[in-house]
């Protein structure tokens, strides 16, 4: 799924086995999870993924 795409994966997570792939907590409800890219993410590490994500955004335009 891309930055600026509407295509959207479909993805089931199963919470018996749901960790987290940056620092491999376990998710047990389902604001808890987030998922990026793919990969599904705790809540902390989420938002951590995506403010990076948006600062290699803005100085990619201000590069220009």
């Amino acid at each position: 799924m891309g930055f600026l795409t509407k295509e959207k994966k479909s993805t089931a997570v199963s919470f018996d086995t749901a960790r987290c792939c940056a620092c491999g907590k376990r998710i047990r409800s389902k604001e808890d999870l987030m998922i990026i890219d793919g990969k599904t993410y705790c809540r902390k590490c989420g938002n951590r993924k995506n403010d990076w994500k948006d600062l290699e955004f803005l100085s990619m335009i201000e590069d220009d």
